[in-house]
Formats: C-alpha cells, sequence, structure tokens
C-alpha cells in the first residue's frame, strides 16, 4: 500500500507546477524579467517608466497586471518582434500621426503605405477619409482650380463619381472649361458646347434643312440619291443574275456528268450483252454436241439388241 504522506507530496508537486504554468505561461513571444530574488515573470511589457514596469502576463483564460519597481528587476529579455507586429505598430504610428496633422495628405500617404504593406481594408479607409478632407478643403476654396484638382485626384484614386460631380461644379463656376466638358462627353459645334447626341440631331436637322437626304448613315443630294438607288437596283440585278448564272453552270455540270454515267452504264450493257450471247452459243455447242453423242449412243444400244435377237 502506497504510503499517504508520498501521495501528498505528490499532489503538491502537481498543483505547484500547475500554478506556475498559469501564472508564468511559457512562450516564445513573452518578455522575460528577471527578478533580483531569482523568480522570472513572463508576459507583455504594456508600460515603462523610470521607476515603474508594467508587465501583462495570462493567468488561466484571463490576464492580469502586475507592477514591478525597477530596483526589483536584474535584468530584461524582451521579445522579438514579428514582421506582422512591426507592420502593426508602424500604421499605428502613421495612423496617429494623420489624425493629428488631418491633411489629406497625410492620409493618402497612409493610404498608399497600407496598400504597400498589403493592409487593404485599412487603405481604403485611408483614402476615404482622404477624399473627405480634399472635397471640405476644395468647397471651402470653392474655386475652378481647387475643383479641377480635387477631379484629378478622384481619377487617379478611382472615385469616378466624386470626379463626375466635381467636374460638373467646375463647368457651373466655368462654364467654358475644356478640361471639364471633355471629361463630361461635351464636344464643341459652332462656338458652343453639346453632347454628341445632341450634335447628331442639329446636324441632322441642318443637312434636312438643306435638302439633303440620309441614307445608310450619309446624306445625299435627291438626285444623287437616286442615281445611288437606281445603281444599288442594277447591282442587285446584276447578283440575281449572277447567281443564275452560278445555278445554271451547276446544272450543266451535272448534266454533263449525268451523260458520263449513262454511256458507261451503255458500255457496260453491251459488254454484259456481248458475254450473253457468247455464252448461249457455246451453250448450244455443247448442247449440240451431247445431243449426237446420245444419239450415237441410241444407234449402238439398237445394234446391241438385234444382235442379241438374233
Amino acid at each position: 500500500m502506497k504510503n499517504p504522506y508520498f501521495l501528498w507530496i505528490k499532489i503538491k508537486i502537481y498543483l505547484l507546477l500547475l500554478l506556475l504554468i498559469l501564472v508564468y505561461p511559457t512562450t516564445a513571444q513573452a518578455d522575460i524579467l528577471v527578478l533580483k530574488d531569482g523568480r522570472r515573470i513572463e508576459g507583455k511589457i504594456v508600460e515603462s517608466n523610470p521607476s515603474t514596469i508594467v508587465v501583462l502576463v495570462k493567468v488561466g483564460t484571463s490576464s492580469a497586471k502586475i507592477y514591478l519597481e525597477r530596483k526589483m528587476i536584474l535584468r530584461i529579455h524582451k521579445q522579438k518582434k514579428t514582421s506582422w507586429e512591426q507592420i502593426l505598430e508602424e500604421y499605428e504610428y502613421r495612423l496617429k500621426s494623420a489624425q493629428k496633422s488631418q491633411k489629406p495628405q497625410e492620409w493618402e500617404a497612409l493610404a498608399k503605405w497600407c496598400q504597400r504593406e498589403k493592409l487593404h481594408n485599412k487603405a481604403q479607409m485611408a483614402l476615404q477619409k482622404a477624399l473627405k478632407l480634399y472635397e471640405n478643403n476644395t468647397q471651402k476654396q470653392n474655386n475652378t482650380n481647387s475643383w479641377l484638382e480635387f477631379a484629378k485626384w478622384c481619377v487617379q484614386n478611382k472615385f469616378f463619381k466624386k470626379a463626375e460631380q466635381a467636374y460638373q461644379k467646375v463647368i457651373s463656376l466655368d462654364p467654358e472649361n475644356a478640361t471639364a466638358r471633355n471629361y463630361l462627353g461635351y464636344v464643341r459645334y459652332k462656338n458652343k458646347w453639346y453632347r454628341a447626341e445632341e450634335i447628331e440631331k442639329i446636324r441632322d436637322k441642318e443637312m434636312r434643312l438643306k435638302g439633303y437626304l440620309k441614307y445608310k448613315g450619309k446624306w445625299y443630294t435627291p438626285k444623287a440619291l437616286n442615281t445611288l438607288l437606281q445603281l444599288e437596283k442594277n447591282k442587285k440585278w446584276e447578283e440575281k443574275l449572277k447567281l443564275l448564272q452560278q445555278k445554271n453552270d451547276h446544272l450543266s455540270q451535272l448534266l454533263q456528268q449525268s451523260q458520263i454515267k449513262i454511256s458507261n452504264l451503255e458500255q457496260k450493257l453491251q459488254t454484259l450483252e456481248q458475254n450473253y450471247l457468247h455464252l448461249l452459243q457455246k451453250f448450244k455447242s455443247l448442247w449440240l454436241s451431247l445431243y449426237q453423242k446420245m444419239q450415237e449412243q441410241d444407234k449402238k444400244i439398237l445394234e446391241l439388241q438385234k444382235s442379241l435377237y438374233k
């Protein structure tokens, strides 16, 4: 039987080890603080000042902060940050800088940096912030150049709807601005700006007033159009005639081929008739020869019978 004393000692050792694991979790990424009394504390240093260090340690499934005086600490082994942690730390620094300055250029730079580091969601967020700041600044200035610059920036960053709105604003301030007009699809015609579809209607109206007629997207005088229609009509008849000629040639070719086949069949039939006559003649000769032999046999039989009766 086991000694209860030794069993109790084992239980205490197991409990102590479990407590050490819970209070001082071992992890390759933890900061290690070695105290002067020999204890080791593993966790993450979350705050540090000349007199005190605050360490976040894991306790079971939760965590707790431990406040240590610097004079209690013998040495500190800082954890090595992973590249991802370094990126996030850099992001936080840049984000705070952008928030502090509230300049659109800072947010745009943050967005570009996030794109390079593949932080796409954060990049989009930063770019949206830059857009809002740019738009606010432009609204405050509210002049043609500022709206033009804002519109170009929107196009570069693929905010096309905002770009269209900005160019509309430019036109409201400067109706003759060619850059905005061209982007929005306007075309200058007779010293005025029109949409492409409007110009087509205007030109159609002008040509009709001049007496021109539109046919297949082109304009003609009535006489020229009649000539063209007559030519097209003649061309259609020529095409029909050509088609009939092709069909006639095809039928002639078929007829010629049929005649050749008939001629070949006639030759074969003639050959068969000749073969038939030859075979018939041969058959007659054989039959005659056989008949003669039968006659001779009959004679011999009669002679033999006569000789027997005598």
